[in-house]
C-alpha cells in the first residue's frame, strides 16, 4: 500500500510539472505571436514600438510579463509622446495614433485595483482614469518595457 501511494504521489508530481511546462509555453507562445521590435529609451530601458497584447485583460497582461517587463505608464507615455511631438514625430512615431491600458499612479488607484486608458491622435490625448482591470478590447492593449542588460 505504501508504495501504490508513493507512486500515485510521483505521478501527480510528473502531472503537476507537466501542468507548469505547458504553461510556460504558453507564455512563451503568445510572446511569440507578440514579437516586437523595441527601441531604446534610456541605459536600461526599451520599448516595444507596437501595442501588445491586445484584447487581454489587465490581469491576463500582467500574467503574461517577464519579471524585467512592465506596463508602460502614463508619466512615461506622455515624456515621450512629448519628444516625439517635439521630433516632428521623427522619434518615437508609433506614439502618433494609440490607445493603450496604464497603471494608475496614485496609492487610492492601486489599493482599488483601477488601472487607465491612455488614447492619444492627431487630435489630443485622453486618459481615462476609471477603468476596470476586467475590460478587454481588440484595439486596447499596452506598451511594454523591459530592462536590457
Amino acid at each position: 500500500m505504501i508504495n501504490l501511494n508513493k507512486s500515485i504521489q510521483q505521478k501527480q508530481e510528473q502531472i503537476n510539472k507537466l501542468n507548469r511546462d505547458i504553461e510556460e509555453l504558453k507564455k512563451d507562445l503568445e510572446k511569440e505571436k507578440n514579437k516586437s521590435e523595441w527601441i531604446k529609451i534610456s541605459n536600461k530601458e526599451e520599448i516595444s514600438v507596437k501595442q501588445l497584447y491586445n484584447n487581454k485583460t489587465y490581469a491576463e497582461i500582467q500574467k503574461l510579463l517577464n519579471k524585467n517587463e512592465r506596463i508602460a505608464d502614463y508619466t512615461l507615455l506622455r515624456d515621450l509622446r512629448n519628444k516625439a511631438f517635439e521630433s516632428n514625430w521623427t522619434i518615437y512615431p508609433f506614439l502618433k495614433d494609440f490607445w493603450v491600458f496604464v497603471p494608475q499612479e496614485d496609492k487610492v488607484s492601486e489599493k482599488n485595483n483601477y488601472v487607465a486608458g491612455f488614447g492619444a491622435d492627431s487630435d489630443g490625448a485622453i486618459l481615462g482614469c476609471n477603468w476596470s482591470p476586467g475590460d478587454a478590447d481588440a484595439g486596447l492593449g499596452v506598451f511594454v518595457v523591459r530592462s536590457i542588460k
